[in-house]
């Protein structure tokens, strides 16, 4: 799986030099959440995070995933849910995609702790087969907000060149992992 992240990496900062007319979405938050790191604060990760632990807790005891499961967390973002799990399941390879990858504060914190980040917007990954696809794929509060439709219009004209559809990111998912970790499924 890291070859083909590498790949998808590399080729869109190639793109990025032949087009520099590329925006992604949510370009707010990297801003953001870096004051939220420097403040110290862990926003709803807090909240989040002991589900997420429980949730695949239960995927290893229920042997749906191994002990040394593979994350990919889509739209990482700062990575640090990433470096929990990782911490909590240090057999765990984790890796994180997120186009603002070397913005966040908590970047070198992340990647430092074992997490392997990768900059790629999600449009030109889910064009993209995975050979040895994860165990789990994660993404959090950006799933939720593509499910109920929010900031439709901003996605598709601000994003990189294709836009985003969430039946395009089910897709994906269901052909490229074993399970998938949303809001919703740690509630």
């Amino acid at each position: 799986m890291e070859n083909i992240l590498l790949q998808l990496e590399n080729e869109y900062l190639e793109d990025l030099k032949i087009n520099e007319k590329y925006q992604i979405a949510w370009q707010h938050h990297p801003k953001l959440y870096n004051n939220m790191f420097m403040q110290g604060e862990g926003g709803r990760r807090v909240l989040q995070l002991p589900s997420i632990f429980r949730r695949i807790q239960q995927l290893i005891s229920d042997k749906i995933i191994p002990y040394n499961f593979t994350i990919l967390d889509v739209f990482c973002g700062d990575g640090l849910f990433l470096q929990s799990i990782k911490e909590k399941f240090p057999s765990c390879n984790a890796y994180g995609v997120d186009v603002y990858k070397t913005e966040w504060k908590a970047y070198k914190t992340v990647t430092d702790s074992g997490v392997k980040m990768f900059r790629i917007p999600v449009q030109k990954l889910i064009n993209a087969p995975i050979d040895n696809p994860p165990d789990l794929i994660m993404m959090m509060n950006s799933y939720r907000a593509f499910k109920e439709g929010r900031d439709n219009k901003e996605l598709e004209s601000n994003s990189f060149s294709i836009p985003i559809s969430i039946e395009k990111i089910d897709k994906w998912i269901q052909t490229n992992s074993k399970y998938f970790i949303w809001e919703e499924t740690v509630r």
